[in-house]
């Protein structure tokens, strides 16, 4: 009776697990079709449905028929701060956040264009991580510290002093909203 019992308990989780299962595609592109480099760092996805994909070579917008290519222009103010884009965010507002090697990038979708965040007057930094808390203020994460966006004052609130010398690669908030940090210390030049 129990190897029946047994027998029955796997038939059922097989049937469940095949007949709930969806079909999982991927689909492949390639610099012919419009990625700007083979190199893929990042990825999110809008509210509006566009895939944000960023590479070493620019960020590209997909709309699931063509790529928009996004690069840095050292004459246009609006354009991303660097080529190199390490992580791609898009918080709960909607806004797509891009973080490169030069610094943090909040994309302007009725612009379509790009407005630069600086972190620190005194040096730019390239942006691991970007993390939105539980009371939606926008926490970031780079080769020269922890940040925090204060959308209602329109100013950034910096936390080097905190975490000097460390390069912050990941945030995360505990249930008491508590904040977790993945870091590494920076190498003496």
């Amino acid at each position: 009776m129990p190897l029946v019992r047994l027998f029955g308990f796997f038939f059922f989780c097989f049937v469940s697990n095949t007949v709930g299962a969806q079909p999982v595609s991927f689909h492949h592109f390639s610099v012919e079709q419009g990625l700007p480099n083979y190199s893929v760092i990042s990825l999110t996805q809008d509210k509006l449905g566009f895939m944000w994909i960023g590479t070493v070579d620019g960020l590209c917008r997909y709309d699931g028929l063509r790529f928009k290519v996004y690069r840095y222009n050292a004459k246009d103010s609006t354009s991303l701060s660097s080529n190199h884009v390490i992580s791609l965010f898009t918080d709960s507002k909607g806004v797509v956040w891009a973080g490169t090697s030069a610094g943090l990038n909040r994309y302007n979708v009725k612009l379509d264009r790009f407005d630069r965040i600086p972190l620190n007057k005194a040096r730019a930094g390239g942006v691991f991580c970007i993390y939105e808390d539980s009371q939606e203020r926008i926490w970031v994460g780079s080769i020269i510290g922890l940040f925090m966006m204060d959308e209602k004052g329109g100013s950034v609130v910096s936390f080097q002093n905190k975490t000097a010398g460390n390069i912050i690669k990941a945030i995360s908030e505990d249930k008491k909203n508590g904040y977790g940090l993945a870091q590494t210390r920076d190498l003496p030049a």
